[in-house]
């Protein structure tokens, strides 16, 4: 019963985390001008991904049920991540204007 609790507060400081660091972050990297319109955005987006997840899981469910395994939902879910990873990072030089914000927190601490 202890690993769950566990789970519970590393899992707990993680969406804690999300939460906090998205404006932070949406700020670091794009300034004030555009702050207001963009966490809008980002809201719709995790709004619809939240949707999206109460799809995912049934279908989930019956690609199990019509195919056995969860291997070519590992394999679809593996690609689309390595899809999403590859163009945040080909968009622009947000990598770097990141590490720039965060060398700015950790130089005021």
């Amino acid at each position: 019963m202890s690993k769950i609790w566990l789970f519970v507060v590393i899992y707990s400081l993680g969406i804690g985390a999300s939460g906090t660091l998205l404006p932070i972050v949406t700020w670091g990297i794009f300034g004030t001008n555009n702050f207001s319109p963009l966490m809008g955005f980002a809201v719709v987006l995790l709004t619809a991904g939240g949707a999206i997840d109460a799809i995912g899981v049934p279908l989930a469910g019956f690609m199990f049920d019509a195919m056995g395994s969860y291997h070519s939902l590992f394999v679809i879910t593996t690609l689309a991540t390595i899809g999403h990873r590859e163009n945040v990072f080909v968009l622009g030089n947000e990598y770097e204007q990141i590490q720039d914000l965060l060398s700015d927190f950790r130089g005021s601490a």
